[in-house]
């Protein structure tokens, strides 16, 4: 892949993220995903860790959006 492409889809996954879009947040992330930033307490390190803990801010937050 090239940078852009790269970049294309890291952003791409931060806007699931924020949006709490666990199906698009599903398609990217590799079956072995490991994400290194606990982001809540009892989060688990794996893609349903990852989409537990950004579905928990999606519910919390109202009008959520990223800004690059």
């Amino acid at each position: 892949m090239s940078v852009e492409e790269n970049m294309a889809l890291a952003r791409h996954l931060m806007e699931a993220q924020v949006k709490g879009d666990l199906e698009a947040m599903d398609e990217m992330m590799t079956p072995g995903f490991v994400g290194h930033t606990k982001l809540l307490p009892g989060q688990q390190p794996d893609r349903e860790g990852q989409k537990w803990a950004y579905a928990q801010f999606s519910a919390a937050v109202s009008n959520p959006s990223i800004h690059f």
